[in-house]
């Protein structure tokens, strides 16, 4: 599913910033735009992959990967060898249910749903089916779909942990926040290690307007995965929106230590050095952004390159 841009506009608190000891600066509030593609991977439109919320799966070479994780030439070899498996087992759902899910790893979703509805058709009960066909329904956009299917996974299995995030993230999808809440709260009482519910939690917090539960969210995630650099600059947003300048610019940093070819924080610090009077240093994040910045980055691209002419100046 093709990732949408959201821009985003932070508006910087003078007061807020006064009280980190920035007075006497002497800028004018603005809305600052930011376009972190990638800082919210999780929310509507983008594509979400299958990676297991808890080990509830029972031994499976498949399920368990994202949708991308594999090579192309390994996922062949795999759906090749289950083909043979079900040419000797054609009653045996667990094959097509397993071949289903690398044929989603592929991308293709029409053999996929064919090969999970198979599964059950064999066996209606197999609430791992549900839960895999959910997820290509969703790939596909199709989030009714993925909603009746998932709902059909938890009446069979009700302590499903992953089928709650799953769950969670087509009501997040949806906008449908309360209801996805309860469900990220589900699976962290499963498992209250689970990052990628705490950043889901996050980000809706933080759509909320809710700054401070979105960072702890945020910062409980950072705590438990610290490697994870879009979880440092989802908090990095949060405390942009907040006023609090200096933590947002560290957090933008270290993000970009982990990933250095990640463009979006370097044009969201950029921006905040520039209102921070930081003329050098915020020319040195613009052009880091045009490096690493894709050519279909189109507005922002443009928008750093006239800043950097400017701050040439």
């Amino acid at each position: 599913m093709k990732k949408q841009r959201r821009i985003v506009s932070v508006v910087l608190c003078i007061s807020a910033f006064m009280a980190l000891g920035g007075g006497g600066l002497g800028f004018s509030v603005e809305e600052l735009e930011i376009s972190p593609e990638y800082l919210k991977s999780s929310k509507p439109g983008a594509s979400l992959d299958n990676t297991s919320v808890e080990s509830t799966h029972p031994s499976s070479f498949s399920s368990s990967l994202s949708r991308d994780s594999s090579p192309a030439g390994i996922v062949d070899t795999q759906i090749a060898y289950l083909t043979r498996k079900i040419e000797k087992s054609p009653q045996d759902a667990t094959l097509f249910n397993e071949r289903g899910m690398l044929y989603r790893q592929k991308g293709d979703y029409d053999h996929a749903i064919s090969d999970l509805t198979r599964a059950l058709d064999l066996l209606p009960a197999m609430s791992r089916a549900y839960y895999n066909r959910a997820w290509v329904y969703l790939d596909l956009g199709q989030s009714d779909k993925a909603l009746m299917d998932v709902e059909k996974a938890l009446e069979g299995e009700p302590a499903l942990g992953d089928a709650f995030f799953l769950r969670g993230t087509i009501y997040q999808q949806k906008m449908e926040y309360q209801k996805a809440l309860r469900d990220y709260d589900q699976v962290l009482s499963l498992n209250p290690k689970n990052t990628k519910a705490l950043s889901s939690r996050g980000i809706i917090y933080e759509d909320m307007k809710e700054y401070d539960q979105a960072i702890a969210d945020y910062s409980q995630a950072i705590e438990l995965d610290p490697l994870n650099s879009k979880t440092w600059s989802n908090r990095a947003h949060v405390y942009a929106a907040k006023g609090d300048i200096r933590r947002a610019i560290a957090d933008y940093n270290r993000t970009s230590e982990l990933d250095p070819s990640l463009p979006d924080p370097y044009y969201a610090k950029a921006q905040l050095l520039d209102q921070l009077g930081k003329k050098k240093e915020a020319l040195q994040a613009y052009q880091a952004y045009v490096q690493y910045a894709p050519p279909d980055a189109g507005y922002y691209l443009e928008k750093a390159k006239k800043k950097i002419k400017s701050l040439n100046k």
